[in-house]
């Protein structure tokens, strides 16, 4: 408020002060006119501080009135958010940790990871940097090649390739928190020979670290996502995650045979496209790296690439193309912990099984949301806008809305997986088991000031500048998906017997939000939300 009133009255400076102004013209010396200059400011810094108190009250015996004369309308637009965020900030300090111990250095059972790098190699960044600043997209940095550089664990030193990562201007805005990306040809205590050195802001903190946890929890392929003290050329950088990428010992963790891993590559920036462009059929495949080329593997990632395609195109169903029961599982864990940004295929990795020659997802960058979205994932293909989330909805189309029944048996075991994550004792029984490390880390990450990722949060649902765990989230998230699971109603039915007694024709309607499978006989019939449509009398 202070230096607002200054402003204020150097501004209208010439109404109060004409004698001096003329003073000044006369006088037509430097130093004279310094010292004329320094003599006003100090009375405008007086005048400020004696209008300072009256204007303060006067200003909050307004906020006051004006904010009684509305509430007592109740209106959410206005006041449900205010009110939203200033809980979360109520419960975001309620969370808060002081581990001294932490906050002392006492972290030695944190891996201290140093990168080198060269000055030219730095300067390069910084012009691709400021490149994505002027064009505002992240090509710049997402084209960087990865440079020569030494890697420091725990003393041991080896040489690595490097550079600069990230999508979001979160990764790369400010060089104190830059990501990495790094490549190392040797075994490491890190466990990794590929893998990503960020911020734990960029994927919202611990919530990544739960959303891997529950992944191998259901038996799905998940990363290693651990966190480490992180230092660049020397300079401290505080706590970083390593977050494992894409290579043969990731699969061989999983306990997976060595296959191809592919996914869709964005040749461009999506803030330059908006969330309205349906952007699914402008990504093309890639095949993930990190894997020897030899001719069997070349053959598989061919054959990957192909079978993607032919899903795209709607030659292949989703049944067809991917384990039914690893997809429906996926899918529901997103819905329990709203980590949607996981499930778009901007995010999503897939690993074919050469076993069963059928995709599984590789989670990646979940960045779990506090918006409160009303909404499951069999409902993304229209939500926000009429191309779905985040501009994929033929996406999600796919997989919840092919009215053919190619999607049956996935849709199955997306029920069946939210029924069983949202049973009762499930998500405690899963958080105690995780309770122990869970703590370890969250005590190491409030070792530092953590403020919140703005992106994580909703305008109507508030937003805190600080982040903050509570198991309250992934219990409140869980109510809400078993809330509509039990809102679930019995289609209607009915049957017209005019035509033929013994081949009647039966309509039925879905009243629901959500899709159903019914069941009859040999045939599985799936019904859309709110889908009516006639069918033959072989279900009687």
């Amino acid at each position: 408020m202070l230096f607002f009133l200054y402003d204020l009255l150097v501004s209208l400076e010439p109404l109060y002060t004409r004698k001096a102004s003329v003073f000044d013209d006369e006088l037509g010396l430097f130093g004279g006119a310094m010292s004329v200059t320094v003599h006003r400011k100090k009375k405008v810094w007086k005048l400020a501080a004696l209008l300072q108190l009256p204007i303060t009250i006067i200003v909050i015996l307004m906020l006051v009135w004006t904010t009684a004369e509305i509430n007592y309308q109740r209106p959410h637009f206005i006041f449900g958010p205010i009110q939203e965020s200033i809980d979360k900030l109520k419960q975001s300090l309620a969370e808060f940790r002081l581990p001294v111990g932490r906050i002392l250095g006492a972290n030695d059972d944190f891996p201290d990871v140093s990168l080198y790098l060269s000055g030219g190699d730095i300067e390069q960044m910084l012009t691709a940097v400021g490149e994505a600043d002027v064009t505002d997209s992240n090509q710049p940095v997402k084209q960087l090649p990865y440079r020569k550089a030494e890697l420091v664990i725990d003393g041991v030193q080896y040489d690595v390739k490097a550079g600069l990562k990230g999508g979001r201007r979160i990764h790369w805005g400010m060089p104190e928190h830059w990501s990495y990306k790094v490549k190392v040809d040797e075994p490491n205590s890190l466990g990794s020979y590929r893998f990503s050195i960020q911020k734990p802001v960029t994927r919202n903190y611990i919530y990544e670290w739960v959303f891997h946890e529950l992944l191998r929890y259901e038996g799905l392929i998940s990363r290693g996502y651990s966190f480490a003290n992180f230092s660049v050329n020397g300079n401290p950088r505080g706590v970083y995650a390593i977050e494992q990428r894409v290579g043969p010992d990731l699969l061989r963790e999983n306990n997976k045979k060595i296959g191809p891993v592919i996914g869709f590559d964005e040749p461009f920036s999506r803030e330059s496209l908006g969330p309205d462009v349906e952007t699914w059929d402008l990504m093309p495949v890639k095949v993930i790296g990190g894997f020897d080329n030899d001719a069997e593997y070349l053959e598989l990632a061919a054959y990957a690439t192909s079978l993607m395609e032919d899903f795209r195109n709607g030659i292949l169903s989703v049944d067809e193309v991917f384990d039914a029961r690893a997809m429906g599982t996926f899918f529901a864990i997103a819905d329990v912990l709203e980590t949607f940004h996981a499930t778009t295929p901007a995010n999503l990795q897939f690993y074919l099984n050469p076993d069963t020659m059928k995709f599984e997802p590789v989670g990646y960058d979940a960045h779990f949301n506090d918006k409160q979205y009303p909404v499951l994932a069999a409902e993304l293909y229209n939500f926000r806008t009429s191309k779905g989330f985040w501009g994929f909805g033929t996406w999600y189309a796919r997989f919840f809305q092919d009215v053919s029944g190619g999607n049956s048996e996935f849709y199955a075991e997306y029920i069946n997986a939210l029924s069983q994550l949202t049973a009762n004792g499930f998500m405690e029984t899963f958080l105690a088991d995780i309770d122990d490390e869970l703590q370890r880390n969250l005590d190491f990450l409030y070792s530092e000031l953590n403020f919140a990722d703005t992106f994580a949060f909703h305008p109507v649902t508030g937003f805190t500048p600080f982040f903050y765990y509570s198991e309250s989230k992934l219990t409140d998230r869980r109510s809400y998906v078993s809330s509509r699971l039990e809102r679930l109603q019995a289609p209607v039915v009915s049957v017209d017997f005019d035509n033929d007694p013994d081949y009647p024709e039966v309509y039925i309607t879905n009243r629901n939000r959500l899709p159903v499978v019914i069941h009859g006989g040999q045939d599985k019939y799936l019904f859309q939300a709110h889908d009516s449509r006639r069918i033959d009398g072989s279900l009687l």
